[in-house]
């Protein structure tokens, strides 16, 4: 039964892999702090994985959704935090020696499992969620708990812990003689109750669960005087629990093995995403447009925003008109071109994984597959030459990309003569075109827009000391080239001229 929350398909197979454009659009460090929340590197090959396709996108956006609601949100940490405690468990059960304590370990294990089984079950059903990956969840829970098998593991692990915990008795120890007395009591006072009771008026809590009298998990020797007394006076448990242990040897289900690391994505990208806007940056779920078009406001670069304030990111807007497929972005020197084209490239990207996106609004088209190309130091190890090893890097991009995907070129192609460039960027940007696909390219080259397809200019723009915004446009803002050359007389016209008189 299908059960998965991140892939509709319930397989993770045929998918695009994202991990050629994380250096280029400086994700690596981001996704390195989303992992780290919930420690858990199983959750890293997620974000390698683009949704299989807009439906798949929409349908992790409502699981999302579903899980910023607070009652749903604790569901989820409180499954997490016992399917996690199990596992620690049976693990200890695995590695000590001792038998009652091995049975102890595989005990508490199993109890700790369908506690996180049943209580997931059972809260859901109030919980009022309204997406479809919850609700196949549900369903595929429900289906597994009716099961003979597990039933009979729940009922057995619930009843041996309660034999168990019923249980009381008293300790009392002779250190000088190493001796211990165990005594059946049902009447004492629970002392450690007790002192819980008179620290709760200072609101402050009685005991430093840190520290154990007893730490480790295998037996010291004063451990084994204790159970060795306790398997005299209470040889029923005893037997019970290993009972238990021969009946129950494995216990557990794949779904919840898939199901722990697809939640633990989705609440550390809701942790990492809560951080942003608990600091001001705008986030929000990006729509995907039914026509060639659509249109960002307000984005900006996420590898810029930690030691940041909202005031110190630039943010940018973007538009994509029907028919629009070619874009150059230019403009002076350290005008933020590159820091524009990898803000769109991360919105891109957070959209393909069906998560929220770093900008005020967006509605994007749905891509097919998400590559770049920025220009990098020549390795001279190669032999290639710079040009030569960008030309066999877009080669690859050519060949592998599928029709209507997103390609952002940044800065390439400077190692040659200013022609050479314009003829290949022409060619790459003809090759592109016929493919449908939407092209964001970084460079000085403002001729590349005469071409037959008519690339939309974006064009930096001053916005105050230091800092610069990209508009639509042809005719250029303040601080394009143009003006800087006019304004010292370096324009073509004025070249020309002082030639003239000069000769």
């Amino acid at each position: 039964m299908e059960s998965s929350i991140l892939f509709l398909d319930n397989k993770a197979q045929d998918r695009f892999d994202l991990r050629g454009i994380l250096d280029d659009l400086r994700l690596t460090a981001v996704i390195d702090g989303i992992v780290s929340i919930y420690e858990s590197e199983e959750i890293r090959r997620f974000f390698y994985l683009k949704a299989k396709d807009r439906g798949e996108a929409l349908f992790r956006q409502d699981i999302y959704k579903d899980l910023m609601e607070p009652k749903i949100k604790d569901i989820a940490e409180r499954f997490l935090k016992r399917y996690k405690t199990h596992l620690i468990y049976f693990y200890n059960a695995k590695t000590v020696s001792q038998q009652q304590s091995r049975e102890k370990w595989h005990l508490d294990a199993a109890y700790l499992y369908c506690r996180a089984v049943s209580g997931l079950d059972d809260e859901l059903n109030s919980a009022g969620y309204s997406s479809k990956g919850l609700g196949r969840l549900h369903k595929a829970v429900k289906a597994y708990r009716s099961t003979k098998e597990y039933a009979l593991l729940e009922k057995d692990a619930f009843d041996c812990f309660a034999l168990i915990a019923s249980r009381r008795y008293q300790i009392d120890l002779d250190l000088s003689g190493y001796r211990i007395g165990i005594h059946k009591d049902t009447e004492s006072t629970d002392f450690c109750s007790e002192i819980e009771k008179t620290f709760a008026r200072y609101n402050s809590p009685a005991f430093d669960f840190a520290i154990t009298a007893l730490p480790g998990i295998h037996m010291g020797d004063l451990e084994l005087l204790i159970l060795n007394a306790l398997i005299q006076d209470y040889p029923e448990v005893f037997t019970e629990l290993s009972e238990f242990a021969a009946a129950h040897p494995c216990f557990g289900s794949a779904m919840f093995d898939t199901l722990l690391p697809e939640l633990q994505f989705y609440l550390s990208c809701m942790a990492y995403m809560k951080r942003l806007s608990d600091k001001g940056f705008p986030i929000c779920f990006p729509e995907f447009s039914d026509v060639r078009g659509g249109a960002i406001t307000g984005g900006y670069d996420l590898s810029a925003v930690n030691d940041a304030r909202p005031d110190d990111i630039t943010e940018n807007d973007f538009t994509q008109n029907p028919g629009e497929s070619v874009f150059l972005i230019t403009g002076p020197n350290r005008s933020g071109k590159t820091t524009f084209a990898r803000q769109l490239g991360q919105i891109a990207y957070f959209a393909a994984l069906g998560l929220p996106v770093p900008c005020k609004t967006a509605k994007l088209l749905w891509f097919d597959g998400l590559f770049t190309h920025f220009a990098r130091e020549e390795e001279l190890s190669n032999h290639l030459g710079r040009l030569k090893e960008e030309l066999v890097r877009l080669r690859s991009i050519l060949d592998a990309m599928p029709d209507e995907s997103l390609v952002i070129l940044n800065d390439i192609f400077s190692s040659t003569t200013a022609y050479d460039a314009y003829e290949i960027g022409k060619r790459v940007i003809e090759m592109l075109s016929e493919r449908k696909c939407v092209c964001l390219f970084v460079t000085h080259m403002r001729e590349l827009q005469s071409i037959g397809r008519k690339p939309v200019l974006f064009v930096a723009g001053e916005a105050g000391p230091q800092r610069y915004t990209f508009r639509r446009g042809s005719g250029g803002t303040k601080n394009d080239y143009t003006e800087i050359l006019a304004e010292y007389d370096l324009g073509y016209e004025a070249i020309t001229m002082r030639l003239r008189r000069r000769f």
